[in-house]
This record gives structure tokens, C-alpha cells and sequence, in this order.
């Protein structure tokens, strides 16, 4: 019965190709485009989420009420004092913003922008999987650099690169000390190369001076597994660090705001931020227009099925007439229905499919590079 069922609604959509082309395609239209407005919101909301701890990871922001700003930056010094002065801090890191210089290895130069500068405790606060090297100890040879994957095959060829040596702007070398992974496309830190932060202390002032008034680090922190992470709690932590400041800075009046990790890419719109951040509005609208979308869809499917439906009433009196009863007609219009859902699910399947093995294919966002 189920058989015979089939066969008819199939040959019921071949009868009328245009409704059939209609109600399949349209509706697998609004699937398709929900899908793929839904992998992006998915994306989007996913970022940093890769990390080991970052449910207890927060970025320190700064405002600065005299100037009017808030700040993604923090000076130098703060990131010391506060894993020393504060008990709920197990870890807490610096890193420059990105920079570019020239990469020579052999003959093949590149100026590259995916340059940045961290404490040797990087790799302990932040989750890059190590290829070749050890995370503990990669940063703390002064003239060591960390490279990804994909720099150590366009210099190398190979990911087998350790103590190689890379020379930056024709009058630097620096041997390779770890080859981490590639920056995953949804991390809001997008670099190649990494250098310790103690080589750059040698000649930039305000890490030899620790300068308290000069704001051009990004500092992150890591809570302890007991620390409290209430609203109120997370309120006396950015009071301590104020505190603090104001200890060792009792000139420039400065104010703290601890940011998660998970909030960094989409709820950032401060002065001297990474560049390349979302924005959870644009995120919220998607998502609304994809439910809109959806709906409109099912509307207009069954707006047409409907109609189509109400045309069919003679048909459904002659099946009567031969001796049809209720529940073989229910049979054969779920079977009809059935077949159009499937076709439209089958259909909008191939779409988002199609966007992921791109998506796995196409290169992450690039920090860029230019040939020499």
C-alpha cells in the first residue's frame, strides 16, 4: 500500500512540474539560507570557546574617565602585580599588538604583520597545540620565536624546523623554539609568529622602567578554580586592581573592567582593540532573519499546499466513489507530503554541506604578508 502510495505522489508531482518546482525549491530556499545563517551565528559565538580554561580566562580593559575612553589596553607593570597582590589570579599574561617586520629564511623573504610579542607563560594561559617543541619552555629563551604551521612550511617546507633560524629585518637572528598549530579561525588573537616579551624588554622603555602611565599591553588573566565569578565578585577584583594602580599611580586616575574571554569577539568596541572583532548586534539580526526566513518559507509552502489541496476535491470524491476510505486518503496526501518534505530537506542539505567542506578547504583569516 505504501508502495502504491509513493508512485502516485510521485506521479502527481510530475504532473504539475511548476507547483512541484515551487513548493520543493522554495522551501528548500528558506532551509538552505537558515542553515547557513545558522553555521555562521554558530561560528560567531563559538569564539575563544576553544581554550582549555576560558570559562575562567578575562581580558583587562581600562577606562580612563579624565580622557573620556575605554581602553583594550593596560600598561606593563599591571600583569605582574596583580597574579602577586591578588590570591583569585592564578596566571596572568601580556601581549603586544601585532606587528610587521621583514622574514628572511635562505632567499625567501616576506614582510609579514602577524608578528607579537607575549610572556613566556603564554602558551600556559592560551591553548595553541604544540606540532614540534615544548610549550613550557618555547618562550623563554630571549632569542627563541614560536611559528605556526603554515609559516614553517612557506619558509621551511617542513614542520621538522627546530633551532632553524629566522632573520628579521635583515640584521636580526632568532632560532625556531616551537611550531604550534594554526590559529583557529575563530580566535580573536590572529598571529604567525611570537616572540618573548623579554627580548622586546631590552629596549623597550616601558618594560625596563615599568611604566604605570604608558597603556599599550593587553593583559589577560586566568581565575583559580575557587574564585568567585558572581557579578559582585568580579566587581572587588576590578576594585583591587584600581587599587593597585592607584598604589603605584597615584597621578593618572584609571578604572578596571575584566572582560571574559567568550565576550572578547562580539562586545568589543574599545579604543586601541585587536582589530578584527564581530558584533553581537549584527549576530542577534541574523538570527532573527533566519527565523523570519523559515517561517516565511513554511507559510508559503503550506499556503500552496493548501490551495493545491482545495483542487483536488474531486479527485478525492471519485477515490470515494471506488471505494476509498479515510484513512487510505490521509495515506496518500502524508505520503505526497512526505515526499516534497524529504525532497526540500534533501535539497537544502547540500548547500550548508557544500559551505563546509569550502570552509574546511578555504585558508584561515590571514594576519597577511607581502613578498619581499
Amino acid at each position: 500500500m505504501i508502495k502504491n502510495y509513493i508512485k502516485v505522489a510521485v506521479r502527481n508531482l510530475l504532473r504539475q512540474k511548476g507547483f512541484s518546482f515551487i513548493n520543493i525549491f522554495g522551501l528548500a530556499l528558506g532551509i538552505s539560507c537558515t542553515a547557513l545563517i545558522g553555521m555562521w551565528v554558530n561560528d560567531e559565538l563559538s569564539y575563544d570557546r576553544f581554550h582549555k580554561d576560558f570559562d575562567r580566562m578575562y581580558r583587562i580593559t581600562a577606562t580612563l574617565p579624565e580622557l573620556k575612553v575605554h581602553a583594550a589596553v593596560t600598561s606593563a607593570p599591571i600583569a605582574l602585580a596583580v597574579k602577586t597582590e591578588i590570591p583569585e589570579i592564578e596566571e596572568a599574561v601580556r601581549i603586544s599588538g601585532l606587528n610587521r617586520d621583514l622574514i628572511q629564511v635562505g632567499d625567501v623573504k616576506f614582510e609579514e604583520e602577524g608578528v607579537m610579542y607575549a610572556d613566556s607563560n603564554f602558551f600556559r594561559v592560551f591553548t595553541f597545540p604544540f606540532i614540534k617543541g615544548n610549550s613550557d619552555r618555547a618562550l623563554q629563551n630571549p632569542e627563541g620565536i614560536v611559528i605556526t604551521e603554515e609559516m614553517a612550511i612557506k619558509y621551511f617546507g617542513s614542520t621538522d624546523v627546530l633551532d632553524k633560524t629566522i632573520r628579521k629585518n635583515n640584521s636580526e637572528d632568532f632560532t625556531v623554539t616551537g611550531v604550534i598549530a594554526n590559529i583557529p579561525g575563530n580566535s580573536h588573537l590572529q598571529f604567525d609568529f611570537v616572540q618573548p616579551m623579554r627580548y622586546l624588554a631590552r629596549t623597550n622603555n616601558d618594560l625596563k622602567n615599568n611604566v604605570w602611565d604608558n597603556f599599550n599591553y593587553y593583559t589577560y588573566i586566568i581565575l583559580n578554580n575557587k574564585a568567585d565569578q558572581s557579578k559582585s565578585a568580579i566587581a572587588e577584583l576590578e576594585t583591587k586592581i584600581q587599587a593597585i594602580y592607584k598604589k603605584n599611580e597615584p597621578v593618572v586616575k584609571a578604572g578596571f573592567v575584566l572582560q571574559p574571554l567568550s565576550r572578547v569577539h562580539l562586545y568589543s568596541n574599545f579604543l586601541a582593540d585587536i582589530a578584527g572583532h564581530g558584533n553581537a548586534q549584527n549576530v542577534y539580526i541574523f538570527m532573527v532573519v533566519a527565523v523570519f526566513i523559515l517561517v516565511v518559507a513554511c507559510l508559503n509552502f503550506m499556503n500552496l499546499a493548501t490551495a493545491r489541496a482545495a483542487r483536488r476535491a474531486k479527485e478525492v470524491g471519485l477515490r470515494k466513489v471506488v471505494g476509498a476510505v479515510r484513512p487510505h486518503l490521509m495515506g496518500q496526501f502524508l505520503a505526497e507530503s512526505l515526499v516534497v518534505a524529504m525532497l526540500s530537506l534533501l535539497l537544502a542539505l547540500r548547500e550548508p554541506q557544500r559551505a563546509s567542506s569550502c570552509s574546511l578547504r578555504c585558508p584561515r583569516r590571514s594576519t597577511g604578508s607581502r613578498a619581499w
